[in-house]
């Protein structure tokens, strides 16, 4: 008997599956029942589910970022997706997840049913069948394919390969055995056909696998490990990846080097000096961190970010989560660049000057009440006070005292919203000597008073 779990957030669509549905004639047993992504999850840990209804659209947890953990955590567990037209857009990124079919809640008739469920029945034992039959069989090479471009026709990759030996591995991954009978030129015909669609491939040797579940951490590793450095636009295929050790198998970085790393891409050094990026870039490539290590990474980095404004931080941290290959990596380093030279004008100076002016910057946001003079922030650019003050307003754009005003003006405001201390004392933490003084000026840049603001 199939064990089953529906998961949407409109009661009556749960209650009218459930009740409406003729699931015992199909083999099906209704186990649990979720209001939402997250709930369905945690139901799922406790008790055994071979099949997924679950909604797209749901609070907590929406059913898309239910589908990548579930491909993570339970991989066996198979998916059918409860959508209506206004959500039929999200339909194509559930079937790359590994869905097995979609019901319009919108088109789901009574008499309709029995030809729905066996569909979905049927989907079922043969995706478990290919899974069987792919353990049963040993294969010990296989290609990994994978998409490079928006769009492409997920569905049509299943299609084109036999049932038997094309597996789901999560994440807009899939993985094709490989047989001993297969020619040389129907590899080819497969490869090319694959590349006219939008998909790459990377030929896998599997190592010492036993289990679907073995076989499938294996290929995501050789994608976090291999194909992910080794992508260069434009190849459609990479042949061959060499095999895994025991060792090799995502061993994570210790946090202390994780940590000494991410604070390598904290500094300002890397935007002005340009061998120094280069060779940072290649540190990353060298190292080949697992893909999630590298983009808590760079989380961490981005966040400690202090050259640019919470709204383009914002934009940088939801970038990374788009990112598919080492080179997309890249190409985003190089932008940040870019955009941060932009907004210092920094052609006229040289780097050493530039370079001062930030470590200047960075100094002034470390203290931790703000209170300094303009002539102690000089000295630690190496610079007279005069200087210092003609290189600082045509490099930042702001003369130094608009920017230690506007400075002081953002730590009061997330003193405000964050502590509950008197605002006397956010004034002088803030680098304030007089609360009135500060009063004022609050309220002229900011439009409310402190209080106010605070409540």
């Amino acid at each position: 008997m199939i064990k089953a779990m529906i998961a949407d957030d409109e009661t009556l669509v749960r209650k009218g599956l459930i009740t409406v549905m003729p699931w015992e004639k199909f083999d099906i047993r209704i186990v649990g029942e979720a209001s939402n992504g997250l709930r369905a999850l945690e139901l799922i840990q406790s008790q055994e589910v071979d099949l997924l209804f679950t909604d797209l659209m749901m609070p907590e947890l929406n059913g898309l970022e239910l589908m990548r953990k579930l491909n993570i955590t339970h991989p066996h567990i198979q998916v059918v997706v409860l959508t209506c037209y206004p959500e039929f857009e999200y339909v194509q990124e559930s079937l790359r997840l590994g869905a097995i079919d979609y019901i319009l809640k919108t088109q789901l008739e009574h008499e309709k049913m029995d030809a729905v469920l066996q569909q979905i029945v049927q989907r079922y034992h043969a995706r478990q069948a290919s899974s069987q039959s792919v353990v049963q069989r040993y294969g010990d090479s296989g290609w990994l394919f994978m998409n490079d471009q928006p769009n492409v026709d997920y569905s049509a990759l299943e299609r084109k390969y036999e049932a038997d030996r094309l597996i789901s591995i999560g994440e807009g991954l899939w993985f094709m055995i490989e047989r001993l009978s297969d020619s040389e030129q129907l590899i080819r015909e497969w490869l090319d056909n694959a590349a006219t669609r939008g998909w790459i491939a990377g030929r896998v040797l599997l190592h010492k696998w036993e289990t679907l579940q073995e076989l499938q951490s294996q290929v995501r590793c050789y994608y976090e490990r291999e194909l992910f450095y080794l992508y260069e636009p434009g190849i459609r295929y990479y042949d061959v990846l060499a095999p895994l050790n025991d060792s090799d198998v995502l061993q994570d970085w210790k946090e202390s080097d994780l940590t000494a790393l991410s604070n390598q891409w904290v500094s300002r050094d890397w935007i002005t000096d340009d061998v120094l990026f280069q060779s940072m870039l290649g540190q990353l490539t060298t190292a080949r961190l697992p893909v999630k290590q590298l983009r808590r990474l760079f989380y961490d980095a981005i966040v400690r970010w202090n050259f640019a404004e919470k709204c383009q931080i914002a934009e940088w941290l939801y970038s990374i989560d788009q990112l598919t290959f080492m080179e997309d990596w890249k190409a985003l380093l190089m932008s940040t660049r870019d955009t941060v030279r932009s907004m210092y004008k920094r052609e006229q100076y040289p780097n050493e000057i530039v370079s001062g002016i930030w470590k200047a910057i960075e100094h002034m946001q470390q203290q931790d009440h703000l209170n300094f003079t303009q002539e102690q922030i000089a000295k630690v650019a190496n610079m007279s006070r005069g200087y210092f003050s003609q290189c600082f307003k045509e490099i930042t754009g702001q003369g130094f005292q608009e920017y230690v005003s506007d400075m002081r003006l953002d730590r009061a405001k997330e003193l405000l919203t964050t502590t509950t201390i008197p605002i006397y004392i956010i004034a002088e933490q803030s680098g304030f000597k007089d609360e009135k003084y500060f009063s004022r000026l609050f309220l002229a840049k900011v439009g409310k008073l402190p209080s106010d603001y605070r409540s």
